[in-house]
C-alpha cells in the first residue's frame, strides 16, 4: 500500500520536472537581449548544464545504490529551491550561469534514484510505471511555456516565474519530508526483527552442519579397518570436503545475512537496495547501444524543442507565439507516449526505438524544407512523437541488463541522454550565431539518422525483428 502511495507522490515530483525543466527554453531570445550576450554564449551556458547534470546523474546512480532514496529526493528539492531562488532575487547573466548549474545539480538527481526504485518495486511491469511517469512529465512539459507566452503578452516580468518555481520546490521538501517520514518507525523495527530472524536461523544452520559433520566423522572413524591405507586416504579427503562444505555453507550464511541487513537498511519504501557491484560492470553491449541512441534522440529532443523560439524569430514571429508552439511540441510527446504505453504489450522497446527514429527523421526533412510556419508545426509534431520515449524505453533496456546496480545503470543512462544537451546545446547555438538559424533542422536531421542507425544495431544485438515478427521480444 505504501509503495503505491510513494509511487503517486513520484508521479508529482515528475509533474513539476516536467514544468521546471524546459522552462528556460523560450527564454533563450530574452536573455539574449536581456543580458545583452550572443546566443553563442547562451549554448554555452546551458552546454555547462548539461554538464553538471551529467555528472549529477552518475553520483546519484551511485549514491542510491548505497544510500535511501528518500535523502536523496530532498536533497534534490533543497537544491533546486536555493537555484530559483537565487534568480529570483538577482538576475543578471552571471547569476543565470550559477542557476542553471545549481538547479541541473538539484532536479536531475532525481531520475536515477527513481527508476531504480520502480524497478526493485514493481519488476513486473517497470517498463510501462517508467512510460507512466514520463507521461506526467511531458504533458506538465506544455504549461511550463504557455505561462511564459501569458507572462509575454501581459508584458509582466519572468521574475514572477522563477518566484513561483522557488516556492513549488519548497513546498514539495516540506510535503515530502513530513509524507515519508510517517512510516520511518514501523520501517526500523522492521529492520532490527528481520537481522535478529536471519542471524538466529543462520546460528541454527550452522549448528545443525558442525552436527552433520560431527555424525560424518564418527562414522568414518567406527568403519575404517586397522591397516588399510586406502581407507584411510578415502577417509581424510570425505573429511576434507565436510570441512569445505561447512565453510561454503558458513560464507552462503554471512552473504546472506549482509545482504539482507544491507537491504533493510536502505529500506525507504521506494529506494535502491541492490549493493552496488561495480561501475563496470554495467558496461553491456545493450547498454551502451541504449545509452548511445538515447544520446543522439536527446539531441533531437532538446535541440527540436529548446531552439524552436530561436529558429522562428528568423520567420518573424514573436516569442509570445512561438512559445505556445513549444508547448504543442510537448503536449504531443505525452501523445506519443500514450502510444508507447499501448505498443509495449505487442513489441519490445529497441524496437519502438528504432521506429521512433524513422518518424522523427521524415518530419525533420519536412519541418527544415516546407516554407510555411504552421505546416512547419505538423512536420514538428511528428518529431516529438518520434522521440517521446527515449528516455524510458533506453532506460528500461539498461535496467533490465544490470539488476544488480539498477540505480548505478540508470543514473548512467540518464546521463548519456543529456550528454545529449551537452552536444546539442553550443552547436545550434554555434550555428544560429554565426550561420543562418533556418538551417538548425538540418542539423537535428543528420542527428536523426545517426540515432535510428544505431537503434538498429540495438536491434540487431537483442535479435528482434525490425519490421516483421510478432510478439514483444527482450533478451534477459
Amino acid at each position: 500500500m505504501q509503495q503505491r502511495y510513494n509511487l503517486r507522490l513520484l508521479y508529482i515530483a515528475f509533474s513539476m520536472l516536467g514544468f521546471t525543466v524546459p522552462i528556460f527554453d523560450p527564454l533563450y531570445p530574452y536573455f539574449s537581449t536581456t543580458f545583452g550576450v550572443g546566443f553563442d554564449k547562451i549554448g554555452l551556458v546551458f552546454f555547462g548544464g548539461s554538464l553538471v547534470a551529467i555528472i549529477s546523474n552518475i553520483v546519484a546512480g551511485r549514491i542510491c545504490d548505497h544510500y535511501p532514496f528518500r535523502r536523496v529526493l530532498l536533497f534534490s528539492f533543497l537544491v533546486t529551491f536555493s537555484g530559483f531562488s537565487l534568480f529570483a532575487v538577482y538576475q543578471s547573466f552571471f547569476s543565470l550561469v550559477i542557476t542553471v548549474l545549481i538547479v541541473n545539480i538539484g532536479y536531475n538527481i532525481v531520475w536515477p534514484g527513481s527508476y531504480s526504485a520502480v524497478f526493485i518495486d514493481f519488476n513486473e511491469n517497470y517498463s510501462e510505471i517508467y512510460v507512466n511517469l514520463d507521461k506526467f512529465y511531458y504533458f506538465s512539459t506544455l504549461f511550463g511555456p504557455l505561462l511564459i507566452s501569458l507572462l509575454f503578452y501581459l508584458k509582466l516580468s519572468p521574475r514572477i516565474l522563477f518566484i513561483f518555481l522557488a516556492a513549488v520546490f519548497g513546498i514539495m521538501f516540506v510535503v515530502f519530508y513530513f509524507t515519508f517520514r510517517k512510516e520511518e518507525k514501523r520501517k526500523n523495527m522492521k529492520t532490527r526483527l528481520t537481522i535478529k530472524a536471519t542471524e538466529s536461523s543462520a546460528s541454527l544452520e550452522g549448528y545443525q552442519a558442525q552436527g552433520m559433520a560431527a555424525d560424518g566423522r564418527n562414522t568414518i572413524k567406527n568403519y575404517t579397518a586397522p591397516g588399510d591405507e586406502a581407507a584411510d586416504e578415502r577417509n581424510r579427503n570425505i573429511i576434507k570436503n565436510s570441512d569445505g562444505i561447512e565453510y561454503d555453507k558458513a560464507m552462503d550464511e554471512s552473504e546472506s545475512k549482509e545482504k539482507t541487513i544491507n537491504t533493510d537498511l536502505n529500506n525507504d519504501e521506494l529506494e535502491c537496495t541492490y549493493a552496488y557491484k561495480g561501475f563496470r560492470t554495467i558496461f553491456k553491449k545493450a547498454t551502451v547501444l541504449s545509452s548511445i541512441t538515447l544520446t543522439l534522440f536527446a539531441c533531437v529532443m532538446v535541440g527540436s524543442s529548446a531552439w524552436l523560439t530561436t529558429y522562428f524569430t528568423s520567420f518573424d514571429v514573436p516569442i509570445f507565439l512561438s512559445s505556445i508552439f513549444v508547448s504543442v511540441y510537448w503536449f504531443f510527446t505525452f501523445i506519443g507516449l500514450q502510444l508507447i504505453s499501448k505498443l509495449l504489450k505487442y513489441l519490445g522497446e529497441a524496437r519502438i526505438l528504432f521506429y521512433g527514429g524513422l518518424l522523427s527523421t521524415i518530419g525533420l526533412i519536412f519541418y527544415g524544407t516546407v516554407p510555411n510556419i504552421y505546416v512547419k508545426i505538423i512536420f514538428i509534431i511528428m518529431v516529438a512523437i518520434g522521440v517521446a520515449g527515449i528516455y524510458p524505453l533506453a532506460t528500461a533496456i539498461s535496467v533490465r541488463e544490470n539488476p544488480q546496480a539498477s540505480a548505478t545503470a540508470s543514473g548512467f543512462t540518464v546521463a548519456m541522454g543529456i550528454a545529449g544537451s551537452l552536444i546539442i546545446q553550443p552547436l545550434m547555438g554555434f550555428v544560429a550565431q554565426y550561420f543562418d538559424k533556418r538551417n538548425t533542422p538540418f542539423v537535428l536531421l543528420a542527428i536523426s539518422v545517426t540515432g535510428t542507425f544505431v537503434a538498429f544495431l540495438l536491434l540487431r544485438h537483442l535479435k528482434e525483428p525490425v519490421f516483421s515478427g510478432k510478439g514483444k521480444s527482450c533478451k534477459s
